[in-house]
């Protein structure tokens, strides 16, 4: 058999060709790798947490906290429950929606606008969330509230519901006021 000298399924690729091939192919490569780091990115900023960065976060002096009974950390969508001798912090929002949580005032409990109640520790009391608030770890350093919004523990499980009373009436969506505190303006 008389050929060109080479073996193989079609002719020999010129130098330009060869070269063209071998760019497509890192382009692919290197388009794939990006990808997937973006992809590792949007993951972690989803499920790892509120952002980048994480660690321990200041949310106020531990004095003013406690005679506040619940601090509020916006920026985190975080509160601590202050009086008690531990602090409790409690993700701000709903575990199965997403909605935001608020603190009513005049129960003393936390609440969202779908219809779900939690109590002073954020255990489930009522509604459609499928367990307690999540938690976020807590620490008091020199004299200050701190709080890791990077780390969260699934709440607790529903459990009984009959564990105490709220100190006073459940805040109505129309007149809760303020969204963090519970508090009407004038009241």
């Amino acid at each position: 058999m008389e050929g060109n000298g080479h073996r193989g399924a079609g002719p020999a690729l010129g130098h330009g060709q060869a070269r063209r091939k071998a760019l497509v192919r890192l382009y692919v490569f290197a388009g794939a790798i990006i990808g997937l780091v973006a992809l590792a990115a949007a993951a972690y900023a989803v499920f790892g947490g509120l952002g980048f960065g994480g660690g321990w976060v200041a949310v106020g002096p531990i004095s003013e906290a406690r005679s506040r009974g619940v601090a509020f950390a916006q920026r985190f969508d975080v509160f601590v429950v202050a009086d008690d001798p531990e602090p409790i912090g409690l993700y701000g929002r709903e575990p199965q929606l997403g909605t935001q949580v608020f603190y009513c005032d005049s129960s003393g409990w936390f609440q969202t606008d779908s219809g779900s109640v939690f109590d002073h520790h954020g255990f489930y009391r009522s509604g459609s969330a499928p367990r307690g608030l999540d938690r976020v770890p807590v620490k008091v350093d020199h004299g200050m509230l701190m709080v890791d919004p990077s780390r969260r523990a699934v709440g607790p499980d529903r459990g009984p519901t009959d564990r105490g009373s709220p100190r006073g009436e459940h805040c109505s969506p129309a007149a809760r006021g303020d969204p963090k505190t519970g508090r009407v303006a004038g009241g």
